[in-house]
């Protein structure tokens, strides 16, 4: 009689089953939530058929059923494998797609954004500002952009209040930018909200309280009506990074306040006014600009044509070197084609163009300092700027000082940011007013000329 043949296991060894995955994984391009996925799903089978086998003494099967089996499960095993491993991708990257689309809705700001993992610096056309960062005084000092703070001070203080307001003056901030809305009972206030550049100013997910009726927004009620509620802003909302208890405190403030504020405190800080929406807010904003004497230390932008139209409309009177007394700013959200961006400036007698910060390549901003308007380039919310600088640009942190230098490094007037002004305007951290970086000459001389001819003050 012959030896009883040794069988060999049904199933793979750990170290056949750990390479196969590895090339599964390799091949699908998967995450690394996926690879813990698979480890699992490898190691359970194996170790369960493992002791089923035992149980059933297969060392006394032949050696042709035995190897019959262990092929049969293996190609069993490893469609399983690959079916686990192909529907565990597209699981993750349904959730991971709808993740991305809910961050870009969640900032009103968010729209036509370019593919993930970009270069900034290549995006704007500025080559490596890394290299070129120096406090060297072989290097040539470039115009240096004006300092808006977005909403206030909104790392520091909750975005468009008086606080807020305060806080940048205190810091010696150039210029706040502020959002303007018109009540139907004819009180301008500063408000955000949610919704759209089309559709701005809606209180979920910005207000919280017992009485709160979703949908609402802020032009539903009038300023005694916003006051007699016990809502307060939401704390919870990822768009209010500044400290709890200065959401808890915060309220809507009036225009007419913050101007108040801004002349009590002899401040020649710039106030930027962003005309939201509302009840013939254009004139209602002139008005007041003028009952508080603020022509000089005023301008309005909006993505809304129409208003501007309006402003230069009623208010078209320039000063003794032809340039006009009050002035306006195109906002422009999309990457559009520059001549067609001009040409829309033109057509409303606008006196700056103010772009989101990834579209303002040198190009572009050069044209537009030759076609005798300022710049301004907007950043984003906290929620979409978190986006940006870990899903778009991966060579900049997310409103450090790398990102400001390299937007600072297409020549544009004003930077409106949310964060790194803080370090801006604090003399006691190291600046970047101190810092120099090259600049083409032909730049330097247009940004030094639009400087002087749309000065913040």
């Amino acid at each position: 009689m012959s030896a009883p043949m040794m069988m060999t296991s049904n199933w793979p060894s750990l170290s056949t089953l750990f390479s196969l995955y590895v090339f599964l994984f390799l091949l699908l391009s998967t995450t690394s939530t996926t690879v813990v996925v698979m480890l699992v799903t490898a190691f359970v089978p194996y170790q369960q058929n493992r002791h089923h086998h035992n149980n059933n003494n297969p060392s006394h099967m032949s050696c042709g059923s035995s190897c019959s089996i262990a092929s049969t499960s293996r190609r069993i095993w490893i469609g399983q494998a690959v079916a686990i491993t192909t529907t565990t991708t597209t699981t993750l990257g349904l959730v991971l797609s709808n993740n991305e689309n809910q961050n870009n809705g969640s900032s009103t700001d968010a729209k036509s954004n370019p593919q993930p993992s970009q270069s900034l610096q290549h995006v704007l056309q500025v080559g490596d500002v890394t290299m070129n960062i120096s406090s060297s005084s072989s290097l040539s000092p470039s115009p240096f952009p004006a300092v808006v703070g977005h909403r206030g001070c909104l790392y520091d203080a909750l975005e468009n209040t008086r606080e807020g307001f305060q806080q940048c003056m205190a810091m010696g901030c150039d210029a706040v930018e502020l959002d303007v809305f018109a009540l139907k009972c004819g009180t301008l206030v500063i408000f955000h909200g949610t919704g759209t550049d089309e559709n701005p100013g809606l209180l979920d997910g910005y207000l919280v309280g017992s009485t709160f009726p979703n949908g609402n927004g802020i032009l539903d009620y009038t300023y005694e009506q916003l006051l007699q509620q016990d809502w307060t802003f939401n704390i919870n909302n990822e768009e209010f990074p500044c400290p709890k208890d200065s959401i808890l405190r915060g309220s809507i403030p009036t225009l007419e306040q913050v101007f108040r504020d801004v002349q009590e405190a002899s401040s020649n800080m710039h106030l930027t006014l962003e005309l939201k929406g509302g009840y013939n807010i254009p004139e209602q904003v002139l008005q007041l600009v003028d009952q508080m004497n603020m022509v000089h230390q005023t301008s309005c932008s909006s993505f809304n044509l129409e208003y501007l139209q309006q402003v230069r409309a009623l208010r078209p009177e320039r000063d003794d070197h032809g340039r006009h007394l009050y002035k306006t700013g195109v906002l422009v959200n999309d990457a559009e084609n520059v001549d067609s961006l001009i040409s829309k400036a033109h057509a409303v007698e606008a006196n700056e163009i103010h772009l989101r910060y990834d579209t303002c390549t040198r190009d572009v901003i050069d044209k537009i300092h030759r076609q005798g308007f300022g710049s301004m380039a907007w950043f984003r919310g906290p929620v979409g700027m978190q986006h940006d600088s870990t899903m778009k640009y991966t060579d900049v942190g997310n409103e450090d000082e790398l990102m400001y230098h390299v937007v600072a490094k297409t020549g544009v007037q004003r930077i409106k940011e949310s964060k790194s002004f803080r370090i801006l305007v604090d003399t006691s951290l190291p600046s970047l007013h101190q810092k120099h970086y090259t600049m083409s000459s032909a730049n330097r001389a247009i940004s030094d000329a639009n400087r002087r001819a749309y000065p913040i003050d």
